[in-house]
């Protein structure tokens, strides 16, 4: 089974995933993970091995291999739109496969790999202009498509590749994960209940000797199979996920103290900037927080010289991802900085 991250939100900046490597972490907070390793080492470069960087005006427009995405069989794949081809690895970050597009115009084929979703099957499908194509993972052409508008958004509950159009209405697009041939349309985005359904809930309790009333925020999720209910739950969910034994996981922000960069100014003026940084946190089937990890920070390097007037935040020294997970919880990472990028495991202990 392949466990992805759903998003209650459509992006987060990087900049909030925090808690620099060598700041500090509560020892309780790595009790059920084990890590970080270098899964995946990578220079930027375009030779074999490599990956590639196009920095843009702010660190949100940078062009690199920005999405992590885990196949069925453990392979990691890695789109790199800079060099325009897709990087295949094993679960041990043995590069096994390099390939470009197949079938393309030259156009066409200097904006590929454009968006990339992975199938049920192991294989993938990528979108650049009007055209859909699924490739295996050894890089094999195995159908193509073209006249297909909209941007591709992911998969429907019944596997289907799904494509978003905007004609004055939404309407969502369905096809085939096998030939491509389109299925139908849907008016309302498909949502899928394995997935699970979050609610929030208030509630007023009373002290019964002042009498005074407080409002708490109760999080419900509700799977087909089972509904979590957490406690007076503070903070935004970002994501939330189960893994195959039926643990629930939910990404929220956080900030340590430690995690923080100082703003001088020409004037004199100082100003501290403190980091959030995102945590999974595991719960029990009762609602109750099992453990917590607490992952990396982008790192400015504690003192930045700023310009009055640009509101522009200064470029991080060493730039985190979002959070991936895999069907066992253990958690993925993508870590730039000025040599290349790097892959980061977090080992969900038994």
């Amino acid at each position: 089974m392949r466990v992805t991250l759903r998003r209650c939100v459509r992006s987060l900046s990087h900049w909030m995933t925090a808690l620099c490597l060598g700041g500090f972490v509560p020892a309780a907070a790595f009790a059920q993970w084990i890590g970080p390793t270098d899964v995946i080492v990578a220079p930027w470069g375009s030779a074999a091995g490599q990956v590639g960087l196009e920095r843009g005006d702010v660190e949100e427009y940078d062009a690199f291999p920005s999405e992590i995405l885990l196949a069925p069989d453990g392979s990691i794949v890695l789109p790199d739109p800079v060099n325009r081809r897709i990087l295949v690895y094993r679960v041990d970050g043995t590069l096994t496969k390099a390939f470009g597009p197949q079938g393309l115009d030259p156009g066409a084929a200097r904006l590929w790999p454009g968006t990339v979703v992975l199938l049920r099957d192991g294989s993938l499908v990528t979108k650049v202009r009007d055209i859909l194509q699924r490739y295996d993972l050894a890089g094999n052409l195995l159908a193509s498509a073209e006249g297909v508008l909209g941007s591709l958004e992911g998969l429907a509950p019944d596997g289907s590749i799904l494509v978003h159009q905007f004609t004055g209405q939404d309407v969502w697009q369905l096809y085939s994960p096998s030939d491509l041939s389109r299925r139908g349309a849907l008016g309302d985005q498909p949502t899928d209940p394995s997935k699970g359904r979050l609610v929030r809930r208030l509630r007023i309790t009373t002290d019964a000797q002042t009498g005074r009333t407080t409002t708490i925020q109760d999080l419900q999720i509700s799977f087909p199979d089972r509904i979590f209910t957490i406690a007076d739950f503070r903070g935004q969910v970002f994501a939330f996920f189960r893994d195959d034994r039926g643990g629930l996981y939910i990404e929220t922000a956080g900030v340590n103290p430690s995690d923080s960069y100082t703003n001088v100014y020409p004037s004199g003026a100082v100003q501290v900037i403190q980091v959030p940084h995102s945590i999974v946190s595991h719960y029990d089937s009762s609602g109750q927080l099992v453990a917590s990890l607490h992952l990396p920070a982008n790192d400015h390097g504690g003192i930045v010289q700023a310009n009055p007037g640009d509101m522009t935040e200064p470029r991080a020294k060493v730039l985190y991802g979002r959070p991936v997970p895999d069907a066992q919880a253990n958690i993925y990472l993508s870590r730039r900085d000025s040599v290349g990028l790097r892959i980061l495991k977090w080992t969900r202990s038994p």
